[in-house]
């Protein structure tokens, strides 16, 4: 950037007659910089001059000051020059310097503490709603929350104390529990649709396993979410694509479709799908647009992003067969 002095020089040689090469080499500047002062109309930078402060001379003596004590206040700064130095200026002059010339504390390490797998946990405790017995006796609940992103059955057995087996067949059995049941009802009201890609980083690969990267092009398993808002149910199934063919059949299984509202992004996968649903809402991240009122696929992207931490933690690289 050139300042307003130079651009009438500069001026002034081209009314002379002289090539922007020429006047480039008089004022040491690009011919292109004169060119595009000269044809585009492009403005100097105007500096305003800085102008001398009442504090100037008493600057090196607040930053000995400062030194000394880095916490000293503005206010005594201010309430010492004048008193025993005869500064006459103001106390928000005193202020914006101190503030500016201040020492900064050192930054704190930060220290890892790190211990062998399944000999740490963050733990808490919460009192929960009293159990009511048969007799109408309420019980207090206090839990012990441990949360953890797997559980291990050889952790079972050290915190409770029963055999290896006991505590492998115990935790499939809890884990059977919580399957869904094939006759589940279907999703209803408004539900948000959304995908995404697991597995590892392409950078954490060799090189002759890296994929070529990007949505759709990349060997990790897509998986897609569906959140029904007014149950707060999260229904999620790993996909061999993200086609509308391959969408339209996840959602023939796990969505009443006439009495559902669908909120997606704006992929093409959900153009001709959305017309089999109650009404389609999109938002279009391209454009920058991720809430529209009450239309956004954030509840699915919690959701992915919640996923992708337990995997990512506990199963490095999870396969389709895992997820």
């Amino acid at each position: 950037m050139i300042d307003e002095e130079e651009l009438m020089d500069i001026r002034a040689l081209a009314r002379q007659g002289y090539t922007y090469a020429e006047i480039g080499r008089i004022v040491g500047r690009d011919w292109r910089t004169v060119k595009r002062y000269l044809e585009h109309g492009a403005q100097p930078v105007y500096r305003r001059k800085r102008m001398p402060s009442k504090l100037d001379r008493f600057k090196p003596l607040i930053d000995q000051w400062l030194a000394a004590q880095p916490r000293l206040l503005a206010t005594r700064v201010h309430q010492d020059l004048v008193r025993d130095y005869g500064f006459e200026g103001g106390y928000d002059t005193v202020r914006r310097y101190v503030e500016r010339s201040r020492p900064k504390p050192p930054a704190r390490a930060e220290v890892r503490f790190e211990t062998a797998p399944g000999f740490q946990a963050q733990v808490d405790w919460s009192h929960e709603e009293p159990i009511r017995t048969g007799s109408g006796l309420e019980l207090p609940l206090y839990c012990f929350h441990t949360p953890r992103m797997a559980l291990r059955p050889k952790e079972i057995e050290r915190k409770y104390g029963m055999d290896s087996k006991t505590a492998w067949f115990m935790l499939h059995r809890i884990r059977e529990a919580m399957k869904r049941e094939p006759m589940a009802a279907l999703l209803s009201g408004r539900v948000t649709a959304d995908e995404t890609w697991i597995g590892g980083k392409p950078s954490n690969r060799h090189g002759h396993k890296r994929g070529q990267g990007g949505q759709g092009r990349t060997d990790k398993t897509p998986v897609v979410a569906l959140v029904c808002h007014e149950t707060g149910e999260v229904r999620a199934e790993a996909i061999p694509d993200v086609t509308g063919e391959t969408l339209a059949q996840v959602m023939a299984e796990q969505v009443d479709t006439a009495n559902t509202h669908l909120q997606t992004d704006s992929s093409a996968a959900y153009t001709k799908l959305g017309k089999q649903f109650a009404s389609h809402a999109t938002v279009d991240h391209y454009a920058g647009e991720y809430v529209r009122g009450e239309v956004s696929t954030n509840a699915a992207e919690n959701f992915f992003s919640q996923l992708k931490r337990s995997t990512s933690t506990e199963h490095i690289t999870p396969s389709a067969g895992t997820i």
